[in-house]
């Protein structure tokens, strides 16, 4: 299976202003539930 698509819509995926809104908004939502601290560790899966 070839990643050919996957790589063409990627160059772009950071550049739409609402797909970077929507995940600052995510991300503070996230933050603001888990309340992390010094003491949390975390594992990105991406």
């Amino acid at each position: 299976m070839s990643t050919e698509h996957f790589n063409k819509k990627a160059k772009k995926w950071d550049n739409n202003p609402e797909k970077i809104e929507r995940a600052k908004i995510v991300a503070k939502k996230i933050v603001d539930f888990i309340q992390p601290s010094k003491k949390m560790k975390a594992l990105e899966f991406g």
